[in-house]
């Protein structure tokens, strides 16, 4: 406390508080106020003391960048140049929740202002100390100088933040029409399982164990626009609902239908609307050619021809479908060999001596557990 002569004792400025306001003061020197607004935000200081937003042509844009400012007297340079703070864990972390992040770093004695992106300081920290939110602390590194030619990039980086921002959440926006409530999801069920069960009687009808009527009532809420998966959950929970057919509920049916895009659910429903087996096969020799004749098909070509009659979206995409299929165990895959003797014949050219046709065989059809998965969840119940 020091005693002024007119006004008494008055509190004295720390030199902390002193070295805050130069540092502040030094930025905005620099700053060109047609084309950047600071903005003083220590009120209430939890770990940004200020924010820089982007003005265009006289207006404002309201994209913005937080701040936190260090001023710091005695830092030596490294080998690289760059000066080395020591900050805070949860400071930094705090910083990383709002937009375009940035360390500004005030050194008094040579009157020069470095930064630091945080985002681009993470990035460094995550490869050299991947275990760095458990410490009390990480250290910053200022290479670059903040001035005029370098509030451009700043500029740069800020806008190009908030526009991607701004991008993502114009996107993102009409998801949340496509994205079903408690309420809607009630409605539709409702109208689906009395379809569904119309004709049962009372005592024929069960409450759905949790496991399986979570998980269903959970992916509803994402099937807004895909009719053919959210009618496979209405029979998947019809069929846990019916005493008769609650055994054949497997668990893993509802992430199974959770793994199908809608093209794949209306290739389920076409096999399990077929009068016979579904089954493809080819055979082929050593060179590639059909055994069956000119006429045989791969079984690529006859799964593409497949999902045309069933009229697909994307019927070019089948390949990746009957992959996909057969990863979820629905579809089965058998291989063979087979020898197929050829007698000696005689041609314009001579004799062809007897000899054995090496033949590759190989089949795709519905497995056990397919018939049991189209039993519950493709066919209306």
């Amino acid at each position: 406390m020091a005693r002024h002569p007119v006004l008494g004792p008055l509190p004295t400025s720390d030199a902390n508080s002193a070295l805050q306001r130069e540092s502040l003061a030094a930025l905005a020197a620099i700053l060109p106020h047609d084309r950047i607004i600071l903005r003083d935000e220590r009120v209430d200081d939890l770990g940004v003391d200020a924010s820089l937003e982007l003005v265009d042509s006289e207006k404002g844009t309201n994209c913005r960048a937080q701040l936190q400012l260090k001023g710091r007297r005695g830092l030596i340079p490294g080998k690289n140049g760059a000066l080395s703070l020591s900050v805070s864990t949860d400071n930094i972390n705090y910083l990383l929740n709002g937009n375009c992040p940035v360390y500004v770093l005030y050194r008094p004695e040579v009157r020069e202002l470095r930064y630091a992106f945080a985002r681009d300081e993470v990035e460094r920290i995550e490869r050299d100390t991947p275990g760095w939110r458990d410490q009390d602390s990480i250290t910053i590194h200022f290479l670059h100088v903040l001035d005029a030619s370098s509030l451009q990039s700043i500029g740069d980086r800020l806008m190009s933040e908030a526009r991607l921002h701004r991008l993502i959440h114009d996107k993102l926006a009409p998801l949340h029409d496509l994205v079903w409530g408690v309420e809607k999801i009630r409605d539709w069920l409702n109208a689906a399982l009395s379809e569904r069960l119309a004709g049962s009687r009372p005592e024929d009808v069960q409450a759905p164990p949790a496991h399986i009527a979570g998980p269903v009532l959970l992916q509803l809420s994402f099937c807004a626009t895909q009719e053919q998966l959210r009618e496979m959950y209405a029979n998947l929970l019809a069929s846990a609902m019916r005493r008769h057919s609650a055994d054949e509920v497997h668990p893993a049916f509802t992430q199974i239908v959770q793994q199908l895009s809608p093209d794949e659910a209306v290739i389920l429903n076409k096999i399990a609307a077929l009068p016979h087996q579904f089954r493809l096969s080819e055979r082929v020799d050593d060179c590639g050619a059909h055994v069956d004749g000119p006429d045989g098909e791969h079984i690529s070509a006859q799964y593409e021809r497949f999902c045309v009659d069933a009229r697909v979206g994307h019927p070019k995409l089948s390949d990746s479908y009957l992959d996909n299929l057969l990863r979820l165990k629905l579809l089965s895959e058998e291989t063979w060999a087979e020898g197929l003797y050829q007698p000696k014949r005689w041609t314009d050219h001579g004799a062809v001596q007897a000899s054995v046709r090496n033949i590759t065989g190989r089949a795709i059809r519905l497995s056990a557990f397919g018939e049991q998965f189209l039993r519950v969840c493709a066919r209306s119940k």
